[in-house]
């Protein structure tokens, strides 16, 4: 019996030696990647795969971390990858990737495949962001922009918006964007990436229906998109005319949405906007501000009019509106058909109430 219990922890001693030299690889044997791109390949398959590593700094060194791109092209991404392991002499680690970049032309011809893949993978997070890049995804992880303190920090600091926040950069999540590929009456929409010298240029969203990229909306519609898809607060209006010239910041905003039926259907868009005038070429303190409130809704009117005119002639639905219609009916499948059916020719109803609360802190 004695004997019995001294080979107890020989046996334990050499089971958790085999788990530790399989399984589980320490830190400095690790390469950390941060952000993933995909490409069209230019030979050797479908895909070109792009890895944005964290390099750490050697002994006591200090400073901002070092990043390496790497890449390489397969028949598939999983053989890519695979691929790319045999170059280094570390375990390339997936668990900190929070950036996905899709290049334009891969995510023009399909994205549902990609989409899908990352999906799948336990070791991607499901919060990752998604982005298409623009020329394509591997230029966009060269770029390094001074301010980083460590790879993909500017970019994970302006889509999480710690850092900034712009009225012109949309967020869109892994998991979100699967769900929306997924979902009848619900269509993904992703920002676009440009590499303009060692900074990037976020102005701009692209549009998918159910398999691929279908537009891209201008920095002002983009503006638009972002207002009436998160209720964002901090916009401003810039109203032109010959008797009217000013500059409105929004302080409250609101926006609701409903599917009105008559002898026509239609989409109502309500919208509330409360702020001051931040820009005038001419003194408005003492002058009748109702005059500035009609020509500010009207502004806005115009604006989410025509962008809501250009998502209609894409036949892509980011807003969900497809969802509200498929809520108040309960025919299942015929009302989906019907409102398939409809909706490149619904009527848009856009209505905007604008209240000026002030002049800032001058007359």
């Amino acid at each position: 019996m004695t004997r019995a219990w001294i080979f107890v922890p020989i046996v334990l001693a050499l089971l958790l030696s085999g788990c530790m030299n399989r399984s589980f690889k320490d830190i400095d044997k690790r390469l950390f990647v941060t952000a993933i791109g995909v490409d069209r390949a230019e030979e050797n398959g479908p895909y070109k795969i792009s890895l944005k590593l964290g390099i750490p700094s050697k002994g006591s060194e200090k400073g901002p971390g070092q990043a390496e791109v790497v890449s390489e092209q397969a028949e598939s991404i999983p053989e890519a990858l695979r691929l790319l392991k045999a170059k280094f002499d570390k375990e390339l680690d997936f668990n900190h990737t929070k950036m996905l970049v899709f290049g334009e032309p891969v995510v023009r011809r399909s994205v549902d495949p990609l989409i899908d893949y990352f999906s799948r993978r336990r070791d991607i997070q499901g919060i990752a962001f998604v982005a298409v890049g623009s020329p394509n995804a591997e230029e966009v992880l060269k770029v390094t922009p001074k301010s980083e303190t460590f790879p993909g920090n500017s970019l994970f600091l302006t889509f999480e918006e710690n850092g900034t926040s712009s009225a012109y950069s949309v967020t869109a999540y892994l998991f979100d964007c699967f769900r929306r590929l997924n979902e009848e009456g619900l269509d993904p929409y992703m920002p676009v990436i440009e590499p303009e010298g060692d900074r990037y240029r976020i102005n701009r969203v692209a549009l998918f229906d159910k398999t691929r990229l279908v537009g891209i909306l201008s920095p002002r519609e983009t503006k638009s998109f972002k207002e009436l898809l998160q209720s964002y607060r901090k916009m401003d209006m810039i109203v032109r005319s010959p008797r009217l010239d000013f500059t409105l910041f929004a302080e409250k905003y609101d926006r609701d949405f409903s599917i009105r039926s008559g002898s026509r259907d239609r989409i109502a868009v309500r919208v509330k906007i409360a702020g001051i005038v931040e820009q005038t070429k001419a003194p408005v303190f003492e002058q009748d501000w109702s005059k500035f409130e009609v020509a500010a809704g009207q502004e806005v009117n115009e604006q989410y009019l025509s962008m809501l005119r250009r998502l209609q002639s894409w036949k892509v639905d980011p807003f969900g509106f497809g969802l509200l219609y498929k809520a108040a009916r309960y025919r299942g499948d015929a009302d989906w058909k019907r409102w398939q059916r409809i909706y490149p020719s619904i009527e848009f109803d856009v209505r905007t109430k604008v209240k000026i609360t002030g002049t800032g802190i001058l007359k």
